[in-house]
């Protein structure tokens, strides 16, 4: 089972790359797919800031969902990522979990990345590249 950790700014294209992934065969943890997201997508619109209960309830059940997967694919753009680099953090250092990053930053071709991303995941970039890393984790 592989989660999908992307942020919530790309909840659109998270939920395209989760009917690719599952229309290949995978079983996949979107966890903009939460029971709460309605709830919590209205707190966003509203601008209001999340309550103590929405911080638990995100990060605990985001946490659930890493620990039920096997792997994580990781989108690693720049874009509001705390939670994204939390969840691959969490996955791959603390649950020693493989941790697939489809990394769309600024790159030169010369190798240089942050070097927790380099040490913690495999860097992928393209999406058709993250999917041949998936089936030789398979």
């Amino acid at each position: 089972m592989i989660y999908l950790a992307h942020p919530n700014a790309q909840k659109e294209r998270g939920a395209a790359l989760t009917a690719d992934l599952r229309a290949r065969g995978y079983d996949v943890i979107n966890p903009f797919e939460r029971p709460m997201q309605t709830r919590l997508n209205a707190v966003i619109a509203s601008g209001e800031a999340f309550t103590e209960e929405h911080c638990r309830a995100i990060v605990e059940g985001d946490l659930a969902q890493v620990r039920k997967a096997g792997m994580v694919v990781a989108i690693i753009n720049g874009v509001n990522q705390v939670g994204t680099l939390m969840e691959v953090f969490y996955a791959s250092y603390i649950l020693h979990k493989p941790v697939v990053v489809l990394y769309e930053m600024d790159y030169t071709g010369n190798g240089k990345y942050h070097p927790w991303i380099q040490y913690l995941t495999d860097i992928q970039h393209t999406w058709d590249d993250v999917i041949a890393a998936l089936e030789v984790l398979k």
